[in-house]
């Protein structure tokens, strides 16, 4: 993007890249940020394809364009079958491990390391007492107060919050569910299509039963359905030209 301002404020004559790809990532992009280029008067050349700049040109390099576009749209389709594969497995994917577990090191079916989740026992103890006290009746702010109260802190040694502990109520790894493509953010708990659910893929921390009794007391998992609020005067009164409401009588 400040190629292009810097293009259109005249700051240079000529864009060079070596090859398209690393111009554009795809068909669109190409065409229209080549187009801003040569209305700002700056020509695009490519060091390991030579292009010219008459019609045949502009075909040439649109056509590579949506070759090159196709070849990483492949090349993602295929890391993200090769992701899936080493999920239904239930290998580690990244990211942290979430509170309760570690990780270690193993070999699989053709040599290569691996990590795989494994219970981190002193943490696991919380874990488990996080659970019985909501299935008790415990809400998150009480099971926080009780944890902090006791000088139990989060991996990074901060004290329990509420937010955490939802965040710990919400993983399915707990009762040895791997899952896979969940969400990004804050969409994270969003339910997907393509998520990969692997049961029995991650040691259990806790049992089904106490998983389920726990969330129920909490209201987890439970869709709210919010009660509709009946107007009484909905269709007898609507709104006129000058604003103004206009009374009309349904008669029998």
């Amino acid at each position: 993007q400040q190629m292009i301002k810097d293009a259109e404020q005249r700051m240079f004559d000529v864009v060079v890249v070596y090859k398209l790809d690393r111009f554009a990532r795809n068909l669109y992009d190409s065409v229209v940020y080549t187009k801003k280029l040569e209305e700002a008067g700056v020509a695009l050349e490519s060091v390991t394809e030579p292009i010219t700049h008459d019609i045949a040109g502009k075909f040439f390099r649109n056509v590579m364009s949506a070759i090159n576009e196709l070849y990483i749209e492949n090349l993602k389709q295929e890391l993200r079958d090769k992701a899936l594969i080493v999920a239904r497995k239930g290998y580690f994917m990244g990211g942290i491990p979430p509170f309760g577990y570690s990780l270690k090191e193993v070999k699989d079916e053709y040599g290569k390391r691996r990590k795989v989740y494994v219970i981190n026992e002193k943490e696991a103890k919380i874990v488990r007492e996080a659970f019985e006290l909501a299935a008790a009746g415990y809400t998150l702010q009480k099971i926080a107060d009780e944890f902090n109260k006791k000088g139990y802190r989060t991996r990074r040694g901060n004290k329990w919050t509420v937010s955490a502990l939802y965040e710990m109520f919400q993983n399915e790894k707990y009762i040895g569910i791997f899952t896979f493509n969940k969400g990004r953010k804050r969409n994270y708990h969003a339910k997907r299509d393509d998520t990969i659910r692997v049961p029995g893929a991650v040691p259990a921390i806790i049992s089904k039963e106490l998983w389920e009794k726990a969330r129920e007391k909490l209201k987890l998992g439970i869709r709210k359905v919010r009660k509709r609020y009946e107007y009484p005067l909905k269709g007898l009164l609507f709104p006129s030209e000058d604003g103004a409401f206009l009374q009309i009588l349904q008669l029998g």
